[in-house]
């Protein structure tokens, strides 16, 4: 079947609905809104009626002008689609990951010219019980449960005027930023460091980060390493929406500093601003 014919219609994956069209998975545990590429991975594999799709095929879904860390923003979105199933009340394991193969939607996914199409469960017994799961939520008032996926914090390599010192520290900079803002973070908010920003030109391509891994915060900057007044490091937070600066910070720094003072700053400059995210 084509993608068209599959994004005018819902599939159910086991508990929950999936309306390709909206994002939107609604299930036992509430509705959550999938972001734009992890919502059209889903409604691709969904529509190759549970063959396994390679990730090269995926690739030129998601990505058709080409990109460059592919394998990171399919895993991204990957995440991304098992933890709205989850929240939803689903079981993310319907996406399965099959090694060096591909992915696919564990089952047989068809366009639902009816309310849903079940996909997955045990016959007729899990069909009903789907049914009259789907119809209770709508009776008990699922939409007022609503659960949304983390924000995305993208982060790019603090731009530098070229000398090799200040490249090697800008390098070190957002790795550690990545790290950290990880290991603090992660519970709030998905980070992308570098390497899965590589596949856009720049951090002014918000519209395209947003589409792309549902950046919601890009973080960017500059950085100068100068011999008599020590590091200078600008950074900034750009909301995507509407490119508005919701956070940035100026500071020089003793190089020997540099890193073990500027990345908890900046990582909790973004916790700051985590609620202007929509």
């Amino acid at each position: 079947m084509s993608d068209r014919d599959f994004d005018n219609g819902r599939v159910v994956l086991g508990s929950i609905v999936f309306d390709p069209g909206s994002g939107e998975l609604v299930g036992p545990g509430g509705r959550v809104r999938l972001a734009p590429q992890p919502s059209r991975l889903l409604a691709f594999l969904s529509s190759r009626g549970g063959q396994v799709v390679s990730r090269a095929d995926i690739a030129d879904h998601l990505w058709p002008h080409g990109a460059v860390e592919a394998d990171q923003g399919i895993g991204f979105a990957v995440r991304e689609v098992r933890k709205g199933m989850e929240a939803a009340g689903g079981d993310p394991s319907l996406v399965e990951t099959i090694p060096r193969r591909g992915l696919r939607v564990v089952a047989e996914a068809a366009p639902a010219d009816e309310p849903a199409v079940v996909v997955g469960g045990k016959g007729a017994r899990s069909r009903s019980r789907v049914l009259i799961g789907v119809a209770l939520a709508s009776i008990l008032g699922w939409s007022l449960l609503r659960s949304e996926p983390p924000p995305v914090l993208a982060i790019f390599q603090h731009e530098t005027p070229g000398d090799e010192a200040s490249r090697a520290l800008a390098a070190q900079l957002s790795d550690a930023l990545t790290t950290v803002a990880f290991q603090d973070l992660g519970g709030t908010v998905g980070v992308v460091g570098p390497t899965g920003t590589a596949s856009v030109e720049g951090p002014d391509e918000t519209a395209r980060l947003r589409e792309e891994i549902g950046a919601c915060l890009v973080l960017s900057g500059g950085l100068r390493v100068a011999s008599d007044t020590g590091v200078v490091v600008f950074t900034q937070l750009v909301r995507t929406s509407d490119r508005v600066h919701v956070w940035a910070s100026l500071d020089t720094l003793a190089v020997e500093d540099a890193l073990t003072e500027a990345v908890p700053d900046i990582v909790a400059g973004v916790e700051s601003v985590l609620d202007v995210c929509d």
